[in-house]
């Protein structure tokens, strides 16, 4: 398990690589921690990087415990699919919905892609998931 931000950032941009994800379109952003966020997506950068952004949170609540590695990798494929939806010319976003079937489907692909790869435990995943109530 990674053990401090720059390491875990590191360690992340490198399964996305090796996940075939555009990971070199965006500026990737490995925070603390969020009382509400596993990770965010935004279509827009910052003065100093002008890509979009996906922000990761490392830390679990209440400890300065990261997640695991696949908890991590798990909400950075999530915000890469929302970048890869974003930037699809074909996409078209309905009103309040997020999360739509073709979301699905790519986060699925992806990690499963993963998971047959060695980058992930979905059995963890799903077993975090179950447990923590963070949108």
């Amino acid at each position: 398990m990674c053990s401090d931000i720059a390491e875990i950032k590191d360690h992340l941009i490198t399964a996305l690589r090796t996940l075939s994800l555009p990971v070199d379109d965006v500026n990737v952003v490995v925070k603390k921690r969020s009382k509400c966020f596993w990770g965010r997506y935004y279509d827009y950068g910052t003065p100093k990087d002008k890509r979009p952004r996906i922000i990761i949170y490392a830390l679990k609540l209440g400890c300065d415990e990261p997640y695991s590695n696949s908890i991590l990798l798990y909400n950075s494929i999530h915000e890469m699919v929302h970048y890869i939806q974003y930037h699809d010319p074909k996409f078209i976003r309905k009103k309040g919905v997020m999360h739509d079937a073709d979301f699905y489907s790519l986060l699925n692909k992806y990690s499963k892609r993963a998971e047959k790869i060695g980058l992930i435990d979905m059995k963890e995943v799903r077993d975090v998931f179950a447990k923590e109530s963070v949108g």
